[in-house]
């Protein structure tokens, strides 16, 4: 079912692409483009659940994966309106192992082999403005963002005994909102760097996520690849009786449209 949950998110996102490219550039009044990837991350730090700190690198043995990326934004000619971003991050990681020491999650003790799978589910809505003038001064060279995302969590956690096959599972979901902030620097029409920051705190709760890119169009102007890396760092601090603070990081690749 996820397979094909997967697959069909994958060619929504294509079909889309498809309709925007039939369509002449001058049909659209406004500025779009997005973009499919594959984010590889690094899953660091702990999770506890009922029990004790859970290490997911030496007590669960969950290791780099690679996942897909989603996104889409939307610019236009209205002053004052905020442009939008909708970004989707699904995060699987599993493995199987025997742990290097007992520990305790969902109030059970788990001493023997396992199998462990993390999921987490982000979607991200943007809302976003410009920096009033500069993209004029700079001939779009040079354009700054800042706003405000909204970000929904929902993510699980599962352990498995195998002998026992006894297993305990805890999933929540959760809103938070992050400020942002952006920059694309873009000297040729076809060459762009760009960054962009979120972040939150609060009550010992923190998310930090970062991303740099590299964007080449070697081929086309409406059609552009690109290369980055991006840095997640949270603490949730016991978010419907879970505890989290963890790390995941990790380069990334990405081919997408675009149209104004």
């Amino acid at each position: 079912m996820k397979t094909k949950n997967k697959s069909s998110r994958i060619m929504a996102f294509w079909v889309i692409i498809y309709c925007f490219m039939v369509l002449p550039a001058y049909a659209l009044p406004f500025k779009i483009e997005g973009s499919i990837g594959v984010w590889n991350h690094d899953p660091n730090g702990m999770i506890n659940y009922q029990g004790n700190d859970v290490q997911l690198n030496t007590d669960l043995s969950l290791k780099d994966r690679n996942d897909y990326n989603l996104w889409l934004r939307i610019e236009h000619p209205i002053p004052m309106l905020p442009d939008i971003k909708i970004q989707h991050t699904p995060i699987r990681v599993n493995d199987s192992n025997s742990p290097n020491r007992p520990f305790m999650f969902g109030e059970k003790i788990f001493d023997e082999a396992i199998n462990s799978e993390l999921e987490m589910d982000i979607i991200d809505v943007q809302l976003y403005n410009h920096l009033p003038f500069l993209q004029t001064a700079s001939f779009k060279g040079l354009d700054v963002t800042y706003g405000m995302t909204f970000r929904f969590l929902n993510a699980t956690a599962f352990i498995n005994e195998i002998k026992s096959m006894d297993s305990r599972s805890r999933g929540f979901s959760t809103p938070m909102p992050l400020l942002t902030a952006g920059f694309n620097i873009a000297p040729l029409s076809s060459f762009a760097l760009n960054g962009e920051f979120q972040a939150m705190s609060y009550s010992g709760n923190h998310w930090y996520d970062i991303t740099a890119k590299l964007q080449v169009s070697p081929f086309s102007e409406f059609i552009f690849m690109g290369v980055g890396y991006r840095y997640q760092d949270f603490k949730l601090d016991d978010v419907q009786d879970v505890t989290a603070d963890q790390t995941m990081q990790g380069f990334f690749g990405e081919m997408g449209f675009r149209f104004e």
